[in-house]
């Protein structure tokens, strides 16, 4: 339980911070990093959706070099 508390915490953090980015790309270059450091992760990736609706363009990725 504690575990979860924590990450939530810390999630709640980084939330506030990712708040203050106005320029696009770093703010994708933030999530990632908190993702990685909250969820242990070492693949992460952000998709958005084309204005068609259909097609998913990868924005920023990590650890699928």
């Amino acid at each position: 339980m504690e575990d979860i508390v924590t990450r939530l915490v810390r999630l709640n953090a980084s939330a506030a911070a990712l708040n203050r980015i106005l320029d696009l790309d770093r703010l994708y270059e933030a999530i990632l990093d908190n993702v990685k450091e909250i969820f242990h992760l070492d693949h992460s990736a952000i998709l958005l959706y084309e204005r068609d609706g259909e097609t998913l363009t990868i924005r920023a990725a990590r650890g699928y070099e």
